[in-house]
């Protein structure tokens, strides 16, 4: 379907059926001072108060939309001269049903594409409800950081403004501006500590954990409560063979650690004071490990914990990928395998539950991160019995997954973004941007990777 303005109207065009149902859309044309862009425009519904989430595209948000959809330019230097063409367009695809309060209700196609070509340079386009629950055009807009050399390994949001970060030569991040701005939250003696564990409650009270070998003096946990002014460290050990890969909290008290087998068991730790001091996990109630069987310091994402007692350890390197269980809190696991392919540089890098019984992990060959694999596993029984899913879309490497508001999946890794709108059976590529962990807070997502990199999706 194609549509052409040439003057201020009301152009209404109805599609195909999407469910049974007449799909339509209502454009208007209004001469203002807001451009369309080729290929690309800002969108946003503002709530208003009708109960309607916000909805963006492109790398900023309109406050004042009154409700409109509207569709900005975006002007770049290599579509300078094609913007001010006559046939400058904008075109949305795969959008969803919905409703919205306004001048007209309208229920969107599901595949067709509309296109808008306008004699003049400047238009508004009231496109009521022209998205699925996830922009089409939503995508990871790279921030500005303070540090261009650290591998960022952890990333954690706890709201709209405040989000921490860390990872190598002993770095720790932290925004309290939603990421306008980025401050490095230094901790002394700790510039060759490789921080891939982290743990954060809100803007002033954290936990650091540190990866790399224990008899080295790298097995250590940091802990601060005036937002990074001052740390404490509040755990080392000096054993032999221990390797500190994540850490994760039930809530602001109880939290658990771990790091690679000693004499063939996860080295696991606990707290009840909400970091302040750590006490060994018996190993009688843990399951013996496979003969090379670890888990990958990636992302703090083989690690997760829910609903104040459960817990999931990912593991890989061994002739088969396992998961191991507790439910109250790390005391007893038990533990199957997973069709995860696995090897010596291969299996399940993160894993995310998105209610008690159903989850996904994603992983692969860290030594082979760009090749395509079968790099994704579901669960729909508490992790108890694990399928193949379909492979993302870019392939390679996916280091952790995390779940917008609406139920998609975000999976990211060194060869870029894939994106799930059916919780993992299948995926479509997001971008190429090499990134390694990942994490959500109502509704705002944050991802970090190599040479300093953060970024927001929007």
């Amino acid at each position: 379907m194609e549509a052409t303005i040439d003057a201020p109207v009301t152009l209404f065009a109805v599609g195909t059926n999407f469910n049974g149902m007449s799909t339509s859309i209502t454009l208007t044309y209004v001469p203002t001072d807001f451009a369309v862009a080729v290929g690309r425009c800002r969108l946003s519904v503002a709530h208003r108060g009708t109960g309607y989430r916000r909805l963006r595209c492109g790398v900023q948000e309109d406050d004042q939309c009154g409700g409109d959809v509207r569709c900005e330019r975006e002007l770049r230097a290599r579509n300078h001269q094609e913007y001010h063409r006559p046939a400058a367009r904008i075109f949305a695809t795969r959008v969803a049903p919905s409703h919205f309060w306004g001048r007209r209700t309208m229920a969107a196609m599901d595949t067709s594409k509309v296109f808008i070509h306008s004699r003049f340079a400047r238009v508004v386009c009231k496109v009521l409800c022209l998205l699925l629950p996830t922009c089409a055009y939503a995508e990871w807009v790279v921030q500005d950081s303070p540090v261009s050399q650290a591998s960022l390994r952890a990333v954690q949001a706890m709201n709209t403004n405040v989000v921490w970060a860390s990872g190598s030569q002993g770095t720790c991040l932290r925004t309290i501006d939603g990421g306008r701005t980025w401050e490095r939250r230094v901790v002394p003696g700790a510039e060759t500590l490789d921080f891939r564990g982290l743990a954060a409650f809100d803007d002033r009270t954290a936990l650091l954990v540190s990866a790399g070998e224990a008899e080295l003096g790298k097995a250590r946990v940091f802990r601060t409560v005036d937002g990074g002014e001052t740390w404490r460290q509040v755990f080392q050990t000096q054993q032999k063979g221990v390797f500190f890969d994540g850490v994760a909290f039930w809530d602001r008290r109880h939290g658990i650690a771990f790091g690679d087998p000693i004499n063939g068991k996860w080295f696991l730790l606990t707290t009840d004071d909400a970091g302040l001091s750590w006490q060994p996990m018996p190993p009688e109630g843990l399951p013996a490990m496979l003969p090379n069987e670890a888990a990958f310091a990636a992302s703090n994402s083989s690690l997760l914990v829910h609903d104040g007692a459960h817990a999931w350890i990912a593991s890989g390197g061994a002739a088969r990928a396992r998961v191991f269980m507790s439910q109250n809190r790390g005391r007893t696991w038990q533990v199957v395998d997973t069709p995860m392919p696995a090897g010596s540089t291969a299996g399940i890098f993160g894993i995310r539950f998105w209610d008690s019984k159903h989850g996904i992990g994603v992983g692969g060959d860290h030594s082979r991160d760009h090749e395509p694999s079968e790099n994704v596993i579901l669960t729909s029984d508490g992790g108890r019995t694990w399928v193949k899913s379909m492979p993302t879309e870019p392939a390679g490497l996916k280091e952790s997954v995390v779940t917008l508001p609406q139920g998609e999946l975000l999976a990211v890794g060194p060869a870029g973004t894939a994106l799930s709108r059916d919780r993992g059976r299948t995926w479509q590529r997001v971008d190429s941007l090499a990134l390694h962990a990942a994490a959500c807070a109502q509704g705002h997502c944050w991802a970090v990777g190599a040479k300093g990199t953060i970024a927001r999706w929007q």
